[in-house]
């Protein structure tokens, strides 16, 4: 009985360590398999699929190709995706190629966690990661034939992405790219146009394709797609200006994009800017530190081809605009309101709201050898129902309200109305000064006219709401101040031309009033009545407006105001006279 049992375990043994054997010698099989044939295999395939479901346009190359079964990896090094010019033009010819051509270059392509024996049996593809390291991306857009009818008809307008076709499932749990390199190249401008793009980086979480089950909410099958670009720079078109951005980043799951450090900086100095440009015009100099947007409606942009967004943040921006006056304008070229403007953009879009914060902006503008200046600091802006969408405008009227400090001191506060789609571009201001010393705005106004402000106490500036469109900008303005005195200059001239300029200052604060209200306490009303001058632009046309108003209470009026003023005296005599009569 004990000889068997010993022969039994002898067996068991025996039989455990020839199957261990056996398997020994399997796995090694497969692994020569693989080795041999699977990895050669993999790669003919992978190549002929490309090149025949490409019409031979595009092939690919691979440096090598390493294959672990067992384990679910894939490692291929020094991939690429070749495009052929010569295919692409002979298609061309047959009328039906891409817009685009790309170029992939990639050093790394790993994947890892794939499960081929669900893939096999089931034609179910689960992969727990892939890796893409150091990919260099080239996307050139080509310029296609005029008689080229795209036909778009049989596109189907989703942000689900089909199943490919044998397939059941397809699922990546991760799908990331680091240290890329994106290029794009424009054939269709004249010369080329090309974008590059250093710092490149892209995670997919959650990829899920599935025939039975349909993920709403998820843009192109994926929990969330997060890109991130650095280093982004430009020279635009006209080449007078460079655009250049330190980074973007967005994501799906959260609707958002964020901007960082975004410039608009005139490539030239003034002088060499507007020599190159020839007539006169505003020279931008443009920086923000931060932008963002949020609750961005993906599928409106992907889809549509409109923005939707429900808030905009800019913050620390700062704006440096230049005028050089001594240049001749161009009457062909005339300045639109900001509602043209938005309506001028092809994009439609819709924003709820838009917030400036950490502004500053000044404006130079240039008459004689040195320019005059005036800056706002500590500026805050709030702008809403900012949209070119036809249907949206007309029921939601934009509003902009903002306030900073004029000259670093006094506080200013305005407020516009703006109808998008108004009539004759009509809209309305409103705005409000306090306190200065009126000698802060010499800076200006010494470069601009040949006289300056002694001394001057600014209270306050109250303008109730403008009426102004294209062509005229009417009103009223209170301006409280007292002890003005103005100066005008006498630098460069001779003995006769400086007594006629001190009698002309004589007569200057004889007939500009020194106070308002005066010390009889009587008070005069500013009568804003500007015609547009049509070859300037916005802040010209608002500051204009305002000037009219302020001359106007200091006693210096046009014909216009004058009659403005006279109808409403009789005006206002008339209504004294119907209170009397009521009150007998």
């Amino acid at each position: 009985m004990k000889k068997v049992r010993k022969n039994t375990g002898k067996w068991i043994r025996r039989i455990i360590l020839g199957v261990l054997v056996l398997l020994v010698l399997f796995v090694g099989v497969v692994y020569l398999l693989q080795h041999f044939y699977g990895e050669k295999w993999l790669k003919m395939y992978v190549e002929n699929t490309i090149l025949k479901e490409s019409d031979s346009l595009y092939s690919i190359k691979m440096d090598d190709l390493s294959l672990n079964v067992m384990a679910g990896r894939i490692t291929i090094r020094g991939f690429k995706l070749i495009p052929d010019t010569n295919v692409y033009y002979r298609l061309k010819k047959k009328g039906h190629v891409p817009p685009f051509l790309v170029s992939v270059a990639v050093s790394n392509f790993r994947v890892r966690g794939f499960d081929w024996l669900h893939a096999l049996r089931d034609k179910d593809i689960s992969i727990n990661k892939i890796f893409i390291d150091n990919p260099e991306v080239e996307l050139t857009r080509m310029a296609l034939p005029d008689t080229m009818i795209t036909d778009t008809t049989r596109v189907a307008r989703s942000l689900s992405l089909p199943i490919p076709a044998g397939l059941n499932s397809v699922i990546v749990r991760l799908f990331q790219i680091t240290g890329g390199k994106f290029t794009y190249n424009d054939r269709t401008k004249s010369p080329l146009m090309k974008i590059v793009c250093p710092e490149l980086a892209l995670v997919v979480t959650n990829f899920i394709q599935n025939k039975e089950t349909h993920y709403t909410g998820r843009i192109f099958n994926s929990d969330d797609i997060s890109a991130s670009m650095a280093g982004f720079s430009i020279n635009l078109p006209d080449s007078l200006y460079h655009f250049s951005l330190g980074s973007i980043g967005i994501s799906t799951k959260s609707h958002a994009v964020t901007l960082d450090s975004v410039t608009l900086s005139p490539r030239y100095s003034r002088k060499e800017f507007f020599k190159r440009l020839g007539y006169q015009s505003d020279r931008f100099d443009l920086r923000i530190r931060r932008l963002g947007i949020e609750s961005i409606d993906y599928p409106s942009i992907l889809l549509n081809n409109i923005l939707r967004a429900g808030y905009v943040k800019i913050d620390g921006w700062k704006v440096d605009v230049y005028r050089d006056k001594r240049i001749p304008l161009i009457p062909e070229i005339v300045p639109v309101l900001p509602q043209v403007a938005l309506r001028k953009i092809k994009a439609l879009f819709t924003i709820d709201s838009v917030r400036l914060n950490e502004g500053h902006g000044s404006y130079a503008e240039q008459v004689g050898p040195e320019p005059g200046n005036v800056f706002f600091d500590q500026i805050t802006v709030l702008a809403r129902n900012v949209s070119n969408d036809s249907v949206f405008a007309t029921k939601n009227i934009m509003e902009i309200n903002g306030n900073g400090r004029l000259m670093g001191k006094g506080r200013v506060q305005v407020r516009f109305l703006m109808p998008v789609f108004a009539k004759n571009e009509a809209f309305t201001f409103s705005g409000t000064i306090s306190s200065l010393d009126m000698t802060d705005i010499n800076p200006m106004m010494t470069k601009l006219v040949p006289a300056k402000i002694v001394k001057g106490k600014l209270e306050r500036v109250v303008i109730p709401p403008v009426m102004a469109n294209n062509d005229m900008a009417v009103g009223t303005l209170q301006f409280y101040y007292h002890d003005l005195s103005v100066l005008l200059s006498k630098e460069n001239l001779n003995f006769w031309q400086g007594i006629k300029a001190g009698a002309l200052n004589l007569a200057a604060n004889t007939l500009i009033v020194g106070e308002n209200p005066t010390k009889g306490g009587k008070f005069r009303t500013g009568i804003i009545r500007f015609e547009r001058d049509k070859s300037k632009g916005i802040f010209n046309y608002l500051w204009k407006s305002t000037f009219s108003g302020l001359k106007s209470t200091m006693g210096v009026n046009t014909k216009e105001q004058r009659q403005t003023k006279k109808e409403e005296r009789k005006a206002l005599r008339q209504e004294k006279r119907e209170q009397k009569k009521k009150g007998r």
